[in-house]
């Protein structure tokens, strides 16, 4: 019987020590963190697609209510602040916004301050789709990362931190293979 929390060699752990024959050590580790990222970033993504899917969207459009809902009343901002608040490309967004404007989730107007500009607002609709969402226990992945105890919680996400930073620090001087309208 295992206890909780024991860590059993998985799939990675024997493809790290395959490479570990082929590589140095630091690099086969390298490569089975990185594969275990992607492999936990794809079961993330899966929850949260699920999720967006009990609330009738898919996981795009489930960010964008769910970053006029965090920007607080009066839950409204222009489409390029709105790119600044979340993880899509700019010429995402217009796609988004005409999709969740037709199930009346948002609502488009002419920015009064800027006639060329426009005002994205939540309706009621959006923020009781947002409500509806907020049942967390549902979520997988909310339930795996409630499992960590808080100390693994907070390592995990400080790590995670300044992997992103590291990321961002190579994107900006030039290095990172990733376009920078891809990274938030």
């Amino acid at each position: 019987m295992t206890k909780p929390f024991e860590q059993l060699p998985d799939a990675i752990d024997v493809a790290q020590s395959s490479w570990s024959h082929l590589v140095s050590e630091s690099d086969a580790e390298i490569y089975a963190l990185s594969t275990r990222i992607l492999y936990v970033s794809d079961l993330v993504g899966a929850s949260f697609e699920a999720d967006s899917q009990r609330a009738g969207l898919n996981s795009g459009d489930m960010l964008v209510v769910d970053a006029l809902f965090r920007l607080g009343a009066p839950y409204e901002t222009s489409p390029a602040q709105l790119k600044s608040h979340f993880f899509i490309t700019f010429a995402g967004i217009g796609k988004r916004l005409a999709r969740l404007e037709a199930r009346g989730l948002v609502e488009r107007r002419i920015n009064t301050d800027d006639r060329r500009g426009q005002i994205i607002r939540l309706t009621d609709a959006g923020r009781a789709l947002i409500n509806l969402g907020a049942e967390t226990e549902k979520s997988v992945h909310v339930q795996a990362l409630r499992r960590l105890p808080a100390a693994q919680l907070h390592a995990l996400s400080d790590a995670l931190k300044a992997l992103q930073d590291n990321f961002q620090d190579l994107r900006q001087s030039g290095i990172a293979g990733v376009a920078a309208e891809e990274m938030p």
